[in-house]
């Protein structure tokens, strides 16, 4: 029984360090992850999960896709408390970004949350999104011209890649509310 226990505290502890559980406090925020330059789409890219509502693929890779504002969006929100302590959690599936490995070039997936080190994040003053996999690997969108996504919508790879001065405008994010 005790065993049992003290399984169970290890387990809620990794959780809590995951930003799943924050004893006495609620999430502090929902909100999109957008790429901060507007590259070829004004309405901006937030960070996304291929398809929308009942057609989403959440075993595809992330990428990033025209923000989806003025309609649901949900698929598109992560709990800005849990990415303080290192977590990109997207509540409506209760899961975490992950990256497919510590090495450049790897992609970013959604998986169930571990608190492992390619599951922690951290974003640097000037707004570049960390890996914690190693390596100073930065959360980047694909350079060139977009690709159509539907509708009237745009999307870019994202991967993870080392900073490098070409690539800073499709580098650096911020947390911003979707527009109603």
């Amino acid at each position: 029984m005790k065993s049992r226990i003290l399984g169970f505290a290890a387990v809620a502890v990794a959780v809590a360090w995951a930003g799943l559980l924050t004893p006495g406090s609620a999430i502090a925020e929902e909100l999109f992850l957008r790429l901060q330059a507007p590259l070829d789409e004004p309405r901006g890219f937030c960070l996304d999960i291929p398809g929308h509502r009942a057609g989403v693929r959440l075993e595809r890779p992330l990428h990033a896709h025209t923000c989806k504002h003025r309609i649901w969006h949900r698929d598109g929100i992560f709990d800005t408390a849990a990415f303080e302590r290192g977590a990109l959690h997207m509540p409506e599936y209760d899961l975490c970004v992950e990256a497919a490995s510590s090495e450049p070039d790897a992609i970013v997936r959604l998986m169930e949350c571990n608190a492992s080190r390619l599951q922690v994040w951290h974003r640097t003053g000037s707004g570049e999104v960390v890996s914690g996999a190693g390596a100073q690997l930065f959360l980047t969108v694909g350079p060139g011209r977009s690709r159509p996504a539907g509708a009237d919508h745009i999307v870019r790879t994202v991967r993870l890649m080392p900073c490098a001065p070409e690539s800073i405008e499709r580098q650096r994010w911020v947390f911003s509310k979707p527009e109603a």
